[in-house]
């Protein structure tokens, strides 16, 4: 199907099913600030696919989605983008059975922030990392946790310029061990980056005795 107009407008569709096969497809233009939408849809039996793309223009936007089912197995991506003070999002999800993934990222801009997640589960064994960057004066918070059965770990660093500060958190449940350590440092930031290292080295090496 075709539309022409002063503006100029663009609209296919299409549609086919077939026993156990459907596919569906879908495409708009449309002129002047420009904008496009694409969405595709594929089903089958026990697998499923779905795409979509839009973009409009000006400020520019453009967001892009995708799904993906099949019996235990699925994926969804996103990503979206946005300009002018320019931001960016992205996400992906997986899922299959005992598996899980999930990762985030977040960019804005002007005073600059990032944000960074990243999450796994499988079946006793989780991992969570994010990462935290704002602009200015400068900070950074990075945290991680890791669970296994009867050991957990948990690091966290943050960083604000002149003052640095570390926290490590470790634990293990089967001995009734448990380190902790904190501090605080007034010195520059590499110095306290080689602090940081044997400070969590040491704590390592708690664990082996």
């Amino acid at each position: 199907m075709r539309m022409y107009r002063s503006k100029v407008g663009v609209e296919l569709s299409l549609l086919q099913e077939r026993s156990e096969v459907e596919v569906e497809l879908s495409f708009e233009y449309a002129r002047s600030e420009v904008e496009e939408e694409l969405s595709l849809e594929y089903e089958r039996s026990e697998v499923e696919v779905e795409l979509s793309l839009g973009y409009p223009r000006s400020e520019v936007e453009v967001e892009l989605s995708l799904e993906y089912e099949r019996s235990e197995v699925e994926v969804e991506l996103s990503l979206e983008y946005e300009r002018s003070e320019v931001e960016v999002e992205l996400s992906l999800e997986y899922e299959r059975s005992d598996v899980e993934v999930e990762l985030s990222l977040e960019y804005e801009r002007s005073e600059v922030e990032v944000e960074l997640s990243l999450e796994y589960a499988r079946s006793e064994v989780e991992v969570e990392l994010s990462l935290e960057y704002e602009r200015s004066e400068v900070e950074v918070e990075l945290s991680l946790e890791y669970e296994r059965s009867e050991v957990e770990v948990e690091l966290s660093l943050e960083y604000e310029r002149s003052e640095v500060e570390v926290e490590v958190l470790a634990k293990d449940k089967r001995s009734e061990v448990e380190v902790e350590a904190e501090k605080a440092f007034d010195e520059t930031f590499d110095h306290a980056r080689l602090e940081m290292i044997l400070l969590f080295g040491v704590i390592l090496l708690s664990f082996e005795t």
